[in-house]
């Protein structure tokens, strides 16, 4: 399947986040290590990977950064977007709601939830599943929740 453009700033835009292991809920910073392998730069790999078009390598990174350290995990939404984009709509779907659950102001996770629930399961299913997330500071984001979750 071809890649559809994702930008830059929408993939980078929680590598910060990530790397201080989302600390708005008390997750520790990304600090395991094995050599000279950190999560962190597990995270960063697999986000230069998924940039390149190695969807399935930026997946192996995110796993191995989650396996490395498992308190992560529900902040890998970049390892959602590999899913949806490797055809994984189960696994993307279920990596967004970990992440909705723990940044519950972000929304665009569950506009992505949405998108691959409907990709998997329809219209009708992605919008009784829907995911309802807290106030995003971003109104086009705020606006196209609100779209989704009124008509699917």
């Amino acid at each position: 399947a071809a890649l559809r453009p994702v930008s830059r700033r929408a993939l980078l835009r929680g590598a910060s986040f990530v790397a201080a292991g989302g600390m708005q809920t008390g997750a520790r910073p990304l600090e395991a290590s094995t050599g000279d392998t950190t999560a962190r730069t597990l995270v960063l790999s697999g986000m230069q990977l998924f940039l390149k078009g190695d969807v399935d390598g930026s997946i192996r990174a995110f796993d191995a950064a989650q396996s490395m350290q498992p308190s992560i995990d529900p902040y890998l939404w970049q390892r959602g977007i590999s899913y949806y984009y490797a055809g994984n709509y189960s696994q993307a779907a279920d990596q967004f709601a970990r992440d909705v659950a723990v940044n519950y102001a972000d929304m665009e996770e569950s506009l992505w939830h949405f998108a691959s629930v409907c990709r998997q399961a329809g219209r009708g299913t992605a919008r009784q599943q829907m995911l309802r997330a807290g106030q995003d500071r971003r109104a086009v984001i705020r606006d196209a929740h609100d779209l989704f979750a009124s008509i699917g």
